[in-house]
């Protein structure tokens, strides 16, 4: 027997009444507790997660945001992880962005826009958009999504000059069009209705490599560039998601486990 005073009043404890209880509480729900504590934390750093690559990318769909994950999350997990936990006494959660085995499908490039890093054609050259674009209306070069539209991008666009036009493209080409209207010849109206508006057609532009111009289009020839040809090209850093996933694991694993466990102690 134990004899426990609280106050003025002393109570008599069967000893083996309260083993019984801590051991069904270290067997059953320390588990269970443990879990929901892993499974709260989880969550958050799911939601920073996604919270992080918003921030730092533009998302034209929830593909990606989709692809940000947690465990123990799903009941499946919640039970696998108190199995784990009652026989070996080692459980462990995590949060993580989704693999694949088809590459179309895996989100490893996300890395890239954590660490920063130097990216190479696949081709020949990659296709880098530039600001000459926007000289079309944004309904005209954009989905509703946000993503180039596929009449717009340069195989497209050269048409059937496209294989002639990619021989003598060489490393910082352009696909420029000029600007209507700018022909040094003056262009007649037709007959009661106004001037062509529309652009020429597209082709690629070999930059001068050296002279007063070097790098650069001539200011006075009126073209639009509209993309740059380029082997390698610098992917800057934009997220730091897994300094921000860690630090939210860090800071509430702890707080959210106790909380789990106090609301489970036994109350006697």
């Amino acid at each position: 027997m134990a004899f426990v005073q609280t106050g003025k009043v002393v109570e008599v404890l069967n000893i083996n009444e309260v083993q019984k209880e801590l051991k069904d509480f270290a067997h059953k729900d320390m588990p269970l507790a443990v879990a929901r504590g892993f499974s709260r934390t989880a969550k958050q750093g799911v939601i920073t997660g996604k919270r992080e690559l918003t921030r730092g990318l533009t998302m034209r769909s929830k593909w990606v945001l989709n692809g940000v994950k947690g465990t123990p999350l799903k009941p499946g997990q919640m039970n696998a992880f108190q199995r784990s936990y009652q026989k070996y006494g080692i459980a462990d959660g995590s949060i993580y962005i989704r693999g694949a085995t088809r590459e179309k499908n895996d989100l490893g490039f996300l890395l890239n826009h954590e660490t920063g890093k130097n990216r190479r054609a696949h081709n020949k050259f990659m296709s880098i958009p530039l600001s000459g674009l926007r000289a079309w209306k944004k309904s005209d070069y954009r989905t509703s999504t946000g993503r180039t539209k596929k009449r717009m991008k340069p195989s497209q666009l050269l048409g059937a000059n496209y294989g002639k036009e990619m021989k003598k493209a060489k490393e910082g080409s352009l696909v420029v069009v000029r600007v209507p209207g700018a022909s040094s010849k003056k262009r007649k109206r037709r007959k009661g209705g106004a001037r062509a508006t529309k652009y020429k057609k597209p082709f690629v532009m070999n930059l001068k490599t050296g002279g007063k111009n070097k790098g650069s289009i001539n200011p006075g020839s009126k073209l639009l560039a509209l993309y740059k040809f380029k082997k390698i090209t610098r992917q800057n850093k934009k997220i730091s998601f897994g300094d921000k996933v860690e630090t939210k694991v860090l800071t509430n694993l702890r707080p959210n486990t106790v909380r789990q466990i106090r609301r489970l102690m036994p109350k006697s």
